[in-house]
C-alpha cells in the first residue's frame, strides 16, 4: 500500500525550472508532508537574489528570503527542513519544487516505490484535503523494485486514487518494469479512454480533472472488472506475471501526466464499499471528494 501523505521521503535536490537556475538542495523533513515551492522574486547572484517560499503549491508564500551560502531553515509548516542554495545567478523565472524520492510501503511488506534520479522524481503536490499527492507531469516515474506480481492463475486486485491532468497518446498510469505491456493502465488520447492492457485493451472512458478511484479485479477472465470512478468495464485484459511495477510509466508506454494519492495491490478481495466510504469520510479526503 502506497499513500503519498504517509511514508514520503523527499528528494535531496529540488526540481528546478526556468533560465539556468542555481541548484537548491533539501535536508530534513517537516512533521507532515507538504508541497514546497520556491520562486525567485528578484534576480541576481548568490547573496543578492531574493525569493519567497510556498507550502501549499503556490497559493500563498509565507516565507521570504535573501539568498545566502548559509543553509536556509524553513519556518511554519516547513519547520524541520533546511534548503542550501548553490552559487549562481538566479533569474526572475526560476522556480524550484520539492520531489518524492521514495514512498514507503504502508503494508509492512517493504514494497517501496523509489526513484533515485533527481530530474525524474515526481513532484510533491498539494493533493486533497491537506494530504499531499505526487505528480508525474509526463517526465517522472517511480518503480517498486523487487515487487513481483504473480502468474495469471492467481487472482489479484488493484486499487488507486488519482486524477488525470493532461492527455497525450499512450500515457502510462501504472505499468510493468520488465519487458512487455501487460498490467498497464494507459490513457489513449485518440478515443479519450483509460485502458487496462495486455494485448487486448479493456477501455473505460474518463474525463480529465476529477479525482477518481480505480478498482480492478484481475484474474485473466472475460468477467474481469475495470472500474474507474462511476464507470465499470469488463473484459479479459490479461494479468501476466510481472516484476518491478511502475507508477507514471511502463516498459512499453510513455510517461503519464497524472496525480496520485494512493495505490495498492492485494491477493485478498477488498471490501470496495468500505474503501470508498473511508476515502470520502472526513478522516479521509473529505465527504464526496472522490468520484465513486
Amino acid at each position: 500500500m502506497l499513500q503519498a501523505d504517509r511514508g514520503l521521503i523527499y528528494g535531496d535536490t529540488l526540481f528546478a525550472q526556468g533560465t539556468a537556475p542555481p541548484v537548491i538542495t533539501l535536508a530534513g523533513a517537516p512533521a507532515v508532508p507538504i508541497p514546497i515551492r520556491v520562486e525567485c522574486t528578484l534576480a541576481g547572484a548568490l547573496g543578492a537574489w531574493q525569493g519567497h517560499i510556498s507550502f501549499d503549491g503556490g497559493v500563498t508564500f509565507p516565507q521570504t528570503f535573501t539568498s545566502s551560502a548559509v543553509p536556509l531553515p524553513l519556518t511554519g509548516a516547513g519547520s524541520g527542513v533546511a534548503l542550501t542554495i548553490a552559487p549562481g545567478n538566479a533569474s526572475a523565472n526560476n522556480v524550484w519544487r520539492a520531489t518524492c524520492a521514495t514512498l514507503q510501503d504502508q503494508s509492512g511488506n517493504g514494497k517501496h516505490a523509489t526513484q533515485l534520479g533527481s530530474t525524474v522524481q515526481p513532484i510533491v503536490t498539494p493533493g486533497l484535503n491537506g494530504k499531499v499527492g505526487i505528480a508525474g507531469e509526463a517526465r517522472a516515474y517511480m518503480r517498486c523494485i523487487g515487487f513481483a506480481l504473480p502468474l495469471p492463475s492467481t487472482v489479484r486486485y488493484h486499487f488507486a486514487v488519482f486524477r488525470l491532468r493532461n492527455a497525450a497518446a499512450n500515457q502510462s498510469v501504472f505499468g510493468r518494469g520488465d519487458a512487455g505491456l501487460n498490467f498497464d493502465v494507459t490513457y489513449q488520447a485518440a478515443d479519450s479512454r483509460l485502458t487496462a492492457y495486455n494485448g487486448l485493451p479493456v477501455g473505460n472512458n474518463r474525463p480529465l480533472g476529477p479525482w477518481q478511484i480505480i478498482e480492478r479485479d484481475i484474474r485473466n477472465q472475460a468477467t474481469d472488472v475495470f472500474k474507474v470512478g462511476s464507470l465499470i468495464a469488463t473484459g479479459d485484459a490479461g494479468n501476466g506475471a510481472t516484476s518491478d511495477p511502475q507508477i507514471f510509466a511502463s516498459a512499453g508506454g510513455g510517461l503519464g501526466d497524472f496525480e496520485l494519492l494512493a495505490t495498492a495491490h492485494t491477493p485478498v478481495q477488498p471490501d470496495w464499499a468500505a474503501i470508498r466510504a473511508a476515502i470520502n469520510s472526513p478522516a479521509g479526503y473529505g465527504a464526496g471528494a472522490i468520484e465513486v
